[in-house]
């Protein structure tokens, strides 16, 4: 004779396996992140060298501050194409402002971002951002950037989908509190070297409107 308990396990088996085979099934559909950032590197450039100098303008050190990152891709299992549509990056650089006549004391980041549009999803792709001397030089940027910190993230669909710091404090939220200066970190286009690399970095998404 069959208890009830045993009729109420028996019965549990089979919701059990529905269960787990569900669960089983949702982690194969599960995709990898779109987009992974993988490093941030820094280094400085010449605008000389590109013929964008002329005497008597700006500042005298041509050295512009390049901020380079790598990432890698990974194509949606739902779709067969080769690229996504579009993908932002933001990037914050940690630099200092004047307090009346203390110089360089206190931390801000500046800020700045850029869209490059069909982006490969086979593999590694690289984007880069840029100082000028004239901003570097105001905000007491060193030209390593050794001694700041530098921030990276990947946005899609206005979602963020990774993030990398290149920084000297093991501190995941270094720029929290820090004052926000938009708009003087450029994008290549921005740059004297809009005409250099021609094929290092995806597409740049033009801006339109005012």
């Amino acid at each position: 004779m069959t208890t009830t308990s045993g009729r109420i396990s028996s019965s549990l088996i089979p919701l059990l396996l529905v269960i787990a085979a569900f669960n089983f099934s949702k982690a194969l559909a599960e995709e990898p992140a779109p987009i992974t950032l993988e490093k941030v590197e820094t280094d400085t450039i010449r605008a000389d060298r590109f013929g964008a100098s002329r005497p008597g303008g700006g500042s005298k050190e041509q050295k512009w501050i390049i901020i380079e990152f790598s990432f890698l891709t990974n194509p949606p299992k739902d779709k067969k194409n080769d690229f996504l549509d579009e993908v932002q990056f933001k990037v914050m650089v940690e630099a200092r402002e004047d307090d009346g006549p203390l110089r360089g004391t206190t931390p801000v980041f500046l800020t700045g971002e850029v869209t490059y549009v069909c982006v490969s999803t086979m593999g590694k792709g690289m984007g880069s951002f840029y100082i000028s001397p004239d901003v570097a030089a105001r905000y007491h940027i060193d030209r390593s950037l050794s001694q700041l910190n530098v921030n990276v993230q990947a946005f899609i669909n206005g979602q963020s989908v990774s993030s990398k710091d290149k920084r000297r404090e093991d501190k995941d939220d270094w720029y929290a509190n820090y004052k926000t200066i938009p708009n003087l970190v450029f994008t290549k286009n921005q740059s004297p070297f809009i005409l250099n690399d021609l094929d290092r970095y995806p597409t740049i998404k033009p801006k339109t409107g005012n």
